[in-house]
């Protein structure tokens, strides 16, 4: 089959997706809505590759960083969905990557990046962390349950199951997302929520 080479050299599409000609930029940019904005910005002529390469250099700083990850329990999710994407599709997402011929390989990690923009398209993380922070700003904390020694949640009865969980994972609160159990929480450490009867 005839190697094609991809046509975006140009560096200015993958600027597009960040949005820095925006005259706000300078003052609505943080790495959640960079995220954000590499998920959602319509960037056609933009490979998947060279949006993974953004987003995973983003996906790095924020789980080194953490700012706003308590808060974003579905940022956290994806985050690790991406990073085990990364590991499974042969490629790995860095600068040079959407650069080099379209063999085999390259293709088939282009279109699996392709598919999980696609599949994550209209998420928001900055709104998701504003949202779950204004509502920590008034949550008055009710004990609903514990980790028991296999890290697994021992809930009362009287729990709402739609209302999200803080727990302690690592030294740090955490938020899970209503419908979805602590991860990695810390053994014999309490539970809180807002959803009780």
């Amino acid at each position: 089959p005839e190697i094609s080479w991809y046509s975006v050299v140009d560096p200015r599409p993958l600027a597009a997706v960040l949005g820095p000609d925006d005259d706000t930029f300078l003052s609505r940019i943080n790495l959640l809505k960079l995220l954000t904005a590499v998920l959602n910005t319509p960037a056609p002529q933009c490979p998947a590759l060279a949006r993974a390469y953004v987003f995973d250099t983003l996906r790095r700083v924020a789980e080194q960083d953490e700012d706003g990850l308590p808060f974003a329990p579905k940022l956290r999710r994806d985050l690790a969905s991406f990073r085990l994407l990364t590991e499974s599709c042969g490629i790995s997402p860095d600068g040079e990557c959407w650069l080099v011929p379209a063999d085999a390989l390259h293709l088939r990690a282009e279109r699996a990046y392709a598919a999980w923009f696609a599949d994550h398209k209209g998420t928001d993380y900055a709104a998701e962390a504003a949202r779950n922070f204004r509502e920590a700003l008034q949550f008055k904390p009710r004990y609903c349950g514990y980790i028991n020694e296999e890290g697994e949640p021992v809930l009362l009865p009287v729990y709402k199951k739609e209302k999200p969980l803080w727990y302690l994972s690592e030294g740090h609160m955490q938020l899970s997302e209503p419908g979805h159990m602590p991860r990695h929480a810390t053994p014999l450490s309490p539970l809180f929520t807002t959803g009780l009867l």
